[in-house]
């Protein structure tokens, strides 16, 4: 064998030799190299903007994988801190050789430490076109598709997480808004033990985050887009909230105010209808307190709210959309601007205290304007827009220490409203006073239950004064004043007005006794309205009219004083003048319609069924006339027995003998000579009887012992 056949004989075997060395170290310790840590520390830096500080790279070869890289530990030298532990990188040697390492085809496998988040196993695969994460596992996160990131640095993550992860990762986010806000957003958003969907899209290239996904415990839809490209984030958010989660909203917009929220955040739950929609913009940075903030808040909220407990009680019924815009120049400040607009187009409104009605499609449109410091006064400007039925034009405020104040409050309509509300609500307690050319109290009845032990007011007064003024009953009244103190049950009422020339008072005063009221009026037709019972019986005449009830009666005693009054000649006067053994009464009638008494006066009592213990009188200088009976209410029919008598003006004469005159001639309506009577049946057209015996009855008798008895 030649010299050079040795040689390269030699060489053949010691490559070999080399080789098999080779190869056994890259099957079992594998190569150490710094050219390849550098390398990959470099590859990292460019894909991620993360300086890596790696222990080592080892590169060996495995049965199943062929060449890999092996770097046992490799952590973040910057502020996002995470470690990776057994990071296995699979390389294809000829597409390092053909591409270089930054786009050749490699597949990496890792374990990590993301801050308390232990051994989530991580599965990637990179080319020249994109990298993809196969896998992110750990026990409160995993990715439910894969991570692709393009070659335009755009990237879709759709993972599940847990409320631990939340915690565990963002626990420093979590304690600064807790004490700055006194919220805890993990809390109010997500619980224990369930995982939560998100879908994630990442522009690299943009440093903008599109948040398309992220379920939680209120079934609150979110969507948002984070913008970090400047020191300042800014964020864009969309939420559409479920009905029964409208108050936490404005719970967290309540919150820094000293005062009990309870009624205001269930009356905003108890109202809306459908889901609500929330668009916030802000800006924000390291220190978490959120600047130029713009809030809009929209949606529809239905109405059916009943605002008392009166037999014909005030409500909102039907439905309202409603636009709110709030901007603060920041959060940490107290400053608001409010913009807003409610349509109640198709909302039926029915206020009873002054008997404002509003159909169904009448429209309504009311704009509400205000700046304020949540920490001082609060006052909303309000406005009607564009509607032509009603126009409602004030300010409503609420102070520092929480007093409720209405200020000239204008309210308009074209039937029965013309007036001008101011109030204050202080600790329960109510100031009201009302004035203008028109109110309508036609519906505001004075009826108190005295079975209820409730009140919101502690106390409350009203002050009334208006030109003109409709009552109940279709009265309509001038000049008309009325003073209100209530409190609880108890009520004081003094009032007054003036129609056709005549003026009437009024007054009632409730304890826990007593139920008492009296009424003056210089013609009671004219303090009565058009199809008052009263009208059928009588026309004309100065008044007194009083009564009383005991708390806890249903009777309630009258008692009326009339002076020179007409009673008019109804289907039972006629019948009880046309008597046979009365026929001469027709000449004392000096009036067409009736006949005119000087005076009368008329006692009973009255309840729900009848008018019980009647009792009457009423004189003139021809005739006297006396009953006594009752009524039934509610089937109409009546039982009256009396007596006319007729020389009256002979009669007060001799009455007015001392001791004797009484004797002859009895009470105030009898006479020396009378007809009995009585009146049985339909109240409208009774029938009615008498004892013609009795026309010159002596009645000495029967006095004697009637006096003896009472004297």
């Amino acid at each position: 064998m030649s010299k050079s056949k040795k040689i390269i004989y030699s060489i053949l075997i010691l490559l070999i030799l080399i080789i098999i060395a080779f190869s056994y170290k890259l099957a079992t310790t594998g190569f150490q190299s710094s050219y390849l840590k550098n390398k990959v520390s470099s590859y990292i830096l460019e894909i991620s903007s993360n300086d890596l500080e790696i222990s080592n790279v080892t590169i060996k070869y495995v049965k199943n994988n062929g060449l890999i890289l092996d770097i046992p530990s490799a952590s973040t030298k910057n502020e996002l801190q995470y470690h990776l532990r057994n990071t296995i990188i699979d390389i294809n040697l000829l597409s390092i050789l053909k591409k270089g390492l930054k786009n050749s085809d490699l597949h990496l496998y890792s374990n990590a430490d993301f801050g308390s988040n232990k051994s989530v196993s991580i599965e990637l695969f990179s080319n020249e076109e994109s990298f993809t994460v196969n896998k992110i596992l750990s026990t409160n996160f995993n990715i439910s598709e894969p991570i692709v990131v393009d070659k335009n640095n755009l990237v879709n993550l759709d993972f599940n997480f847990t409320k631990n992860f939340i915690d565990n990762n963002f626990v420093s986010y979590i304690d600064t808004i807790q004490s700055k806000y006194n919220l805890n957003i993990s809390d109010l958003f997500f619980d224990n033990k369930i995982f939560y969907r998100t879908s994630i899209l990442i522009d690299v290239k943009n440093q903008v985050i599109y948040i398309k996904k992220l379920q939680n415990k209120n079934f609150i839809k979110i969507q948002a887009s984070v913008d970090y490209s400047n020191k300042d984030i800014f964020v864009k958010l969309n939420l559409n909230i479920p009905t029964q989660n409208l108050s936490e909203i404005f719970h967290i917009i309540l919150s820094s105010r000293d005062t009990n929220n309870v009624k205001i955040l269930k009356t905003i739950s108890d109202l809306s209808d459908e889901n609500q929609n929330l668009d916030l913009n802000f800006r924000i940075s390291n220190d978490l307190v959120p600047r130029e903030i713009f809030m809009n808040a929209s949606g529809k909220v239905n109405l059916d709210y009943q605002l008392d407990q009166n037999n014909d009680p005030s409500f909102l019924r039907g439905s309202t959309f409603y636009d709110i815009n709030i901007y603060k120049k920041t959060v940490a400040d107290d400053l608001y601007n409010i913009s807003s607009n409610f349509d109640f187009t198709d909302a039926n409104i029915y206020i009873r205290q002054i008997n404002l009605i509003k159909k169904s499609k009448e429209s309504l449109n009311l704009s509400i304007n205000s700046n304020f410091d949540l920490k001082k006064d609060i006052e909303l400007n309000i406005e009607t827009i564009d509607s032509n039925f009603l126009t409602l034009n004030g300010k409503i405020k609420l102070n520092e220490v929480n007093d409720f104040i209405i200020d000239d409050f204008y309210v308009f309509n074209n039937d029965n409203a013309d007036l001008k509300i101011n109030a204050i609500l202080t600790n329960r307690t109510l100031d009201g006073k009302i004035s203008g050319k028109l109110i309508d109290l036609s519906k505001n009845k004075l009826s108190i239950n005295d079975d209820i032990k409730n009140y919101y007011f502690k106390f409350e007064k009203y002050k009334i004064f208006t030109k003109k003024a409709f009552l109940s009953g279709g009265l309509s009244v001038d000049n008309f004043k009325v003073n209100i103190k209530k409190k609880k049950n108890q009520i004081n009422v003094q009032s007054s007005g003036e129609n056709n020339e005549s003026y009437f008072t009024y007054s009632r005063k409730k304890d826990k006794k007593l139920d008492i009221s009296v009424t003056r009026t210089d013609n009671i037709i004219n303090s009565v309205g058009p199809k008052h019972s009263s009208r059928k019986i009588i026309k004309n005449g100065k008044a007194d009219i009083s009564t009383y009830r005991l708390i806890g009666s249903s009777d309630t005693n009258v008692e009326i004083e009339l002076e020179d009054f007409v009673l008019i000649n109804t289907p039972g006067m006629l019948k009880l003048l046309s008597l046979p053994s009365f026929s001469g009464i027709s000449s004392v009638m000096n009036n067409e319609s009736g006949i005119e008494f000087a005076y009368g006066k008329i006692s009973y009592k009255v309840n729900d069924a009848e008018y019980s213990d009647i009792n009457a009188y009423a004189v003139n200088d021809g005739v006297g006339l006396v009953l006594s009976g009752n009524i039934n209410r509610k089937n109409g029919l009546m039982n009256i027995e009396g007596q006319i008598s007729p020389l009256h003006l002979l009669s007060g004469i001799i009455q007015k003998i001392p001791i004797f005159g009484r004797l002859l001639i009895g009470n105030e309506g009898e006479g020396i000579v009378a007809v009995e009577y009585t009146m049985t049946g339909s109240q409208d057209n009774p029938d009615v009887t008498s004892n013609p015996l009795t026309i010159f009855k002596p009645r000495l008798f029967e006095r004697t012992i009637d006096f003896f008895n009472n004297n």
